[in-house]
């Protein structure tokens, strides 16, 4: 039988306090979970928090556009490296994936994308995956990760897409 794909997407406040401090417990709790998943599904974990963990780093925040991006830059390597260290200790390896919109519009890259991704689950390793923020202006200001996980889930005809977010509405 064929394993079906489940995509979640973590948004800041989920995994985050206030102060952009990672909760570990809720990230631990998180792959415990994603540990009891994966041998049902093929997982693709999108994780917002890149930015809220970043921020604290630069001086004087203010939220334009260009210290997001630092402040992302600074957060993704705080981010994977966290969830590395917990899902090591279930025995899974994880790979940090970097997307943008282009990735699902250009034929190429899909395909490059997709590829990639079969390798991952062949390997049984869990893709990270977060929006390209130190390059993309518009998916920094106009997208979010909830687009990015609904569109690596209808690209790969995932079974479920899972929105763990704080945004109203859901």
């Amino acid at each position: 039988m064929r394993q079906k794909v489940l995509v979640i997407k973590l948004g800041s406040a989920v995994i985050t306090n206030a102060n952009g401090n990672i909760n570990k417990a809720v990230i631990k709790k998180i792959v415990t979970d994603i540990y009891n998943l994966h041998k049902e599904y093929k997982i693709v974990l999108v994780s917002s928090g890149a930015v809220s963990s970043g921020k604290k780093y630069l001086s004087e925040y203010k939220g334009t556009l260009l210290q997001r991006k630092v402040a992302a830059a600074i957060g993704n390597p705080i981010l994977i490296q966290l969830y590395r260290s917990y899902f090591q200790k279930c025995g899974l390896t994880v790979a940090q994936a970097l997307c943008e919109r282009s990735h699902f519009s250009n034929r190429k890259q899909f395909l490059q994308l997709r590829d990639t991704f079969h390798t991952f689950w062949s390997h049984n390793v869990i893709p990270v995956v977060n929006e390209n923020d130190v390059i993309s202006d518009l998916e920094l200001k106009f997208s979010d990760n909830d687009e990015l996980a609904t569109l690596l889930a209808i690209a790969f005809d995932a079974e479920t897409l899972v929105l763990c977010t704080s945004v109203g509405g859901f």
